[in-house]
């Protein structure tokens, strides 16, 4: 029983990081144009970013880390899972959701910084680049959500 567990808990660590960090890689580069599009139409159009694709190292220390952290996440969520209140799955992965983005500050502090940075700057459409920076954060967030939800074992059974 308890291989079991342990067997499902790394089979939700590897599903988990490839789906999140994926999506985070895809989401990110899928919104490169339009950011730089919005970059070299305000007066800041000169930007620090480099739109340069990420060398196999990168990628591959990305999962790697990814992959501890995520470990770690399992881990967390499989001794608190039994203190959500919700029983509905959905609930929880938006409960878990909402977690995620505070502990990581991605969903209310770090947007809110980076609109008041590049509005004071005289940033052109600083709500709407904020938002689509975002996403790909957001995205990774939710599916890391979805795998902790429903591929994570359960310890103390309701």
């Amino acid at each position: 029983m308890k291989n079991k567990k342990a067997l499902q808990a790394l089979i939700c660590i590897c599903i988990a990081t490839g789906l999140a960090l994926t999506t985070h890689i895809y989401a990110a580069e899928s919104m490169k144009p339009i950011l730089e599009l919005m970059r070299s139409i305000t007066a800041q159009g000169d930007s620090s970013v480099d739109p340069s694709t990420y060398q196999p190292i990168v990628i591959f220390s990305a999962y790697a880390t990814a992959f501890m952290m995520i470990g770690f996440l399992v881990f967390l969520y499989y001794h608190t899972q039994h203190l959500l209140l919700a029983k509905s799955k959905l609930i929880k992965v938006l409960f878990v959701t909402c977690i995620l983005f505070g502990f990581k500050g991605d969903l209310i502090r770090q947007p809110i910084m980076n609109f008041i940075l590049m509005y004071t700057t005289g940033f052109n459409n600083a709500f709407l680049y904020v938002i689509l920076d975002n996403i790909d954060k957001w995205l990774a967030n939710f599916f890391l959500a979805i795998c902790l939800v429903y591929l994570c074992p359960v310890k103390i059974k309701s």
